[in-house]
């Protein structure tokens, strides 16, 4: 009589593993001068689970997969999930004084998951306290509080435990 567990144990194992590689390839590849997994950032294209505490994205990186961190931000693009406490992908913020008149928008395909999500580009779900979107013609907002800053009214969905807030971009109306 055999015994079925070595069977069971062989699925378990195959699947941590394969979860394993994709950490550690999303994580190491694609990155120029940090320190993975406590600072990343992101240079080129890369794939898989990207873990790490604090992830930048650089203009025209893009990470196909999950990215896992406390502080996401950044000018990159994501294809895929991004779950964090801080989700910001509107670098002017955060360059340095080269590109302080310069925006560089990120851009969001997938899942943006945190206490507080921001993106002013892409096609994606929006699951926080505070949202913040900018710009999109397509997106969901699920949140406490959601700030919404678009020139159309149309094409998006928020649904707010507390409140939706709709402003207006002012620079893009008068510039027409």
């Amino acid at each position: 009589m055999e015994n079925p567990q070595p069977r069971r144990n062989w699925g378990k194992r195959a699947t941590l593993g394969v979860l394993g590689l994709a950490t550690i390839v999303g994580t190491f590849s694609a990155h120029y001068k940090d320190f993975p997994p406590i600072f990343i950032r992101h240079t080129g294209t890369s794939y898989g689970i990207s873990l790490g505490l604090v992830q930048k994205f650089e203009e025209g990186s893009v990470h196909n997969g999950v990215v896992l961190g406390f502080w996401n931000y950044g000018s990159g693009t994501i294809n895929g999930a991004e779950i964090g406490a801080v989700n910001d992908h509107d670098a002017s913020v955060y360059e340095d004084e080269r590109f302080v008149n310069k925006h560089i928008d990120g851009r969001i395909n997938g899942l943006q998951l945190g206490v507080g999500n921001k993106s002013r580009e892409g096609n994606r779900l929006q699951l926080g306290v505070i949202n913040v979107s900018e710009r999109d013609k397509r997106y969901f907002d699920v949140g406490i509080i959601n700030l919404i800053k678009s020139e159309e009214n149309k094409g998006y969905i928020s649904a707010s435990l507390l409140f939706n807030w709709n402003f207006k971009d002012r620079e893009a109306v008068e510039n027409k």
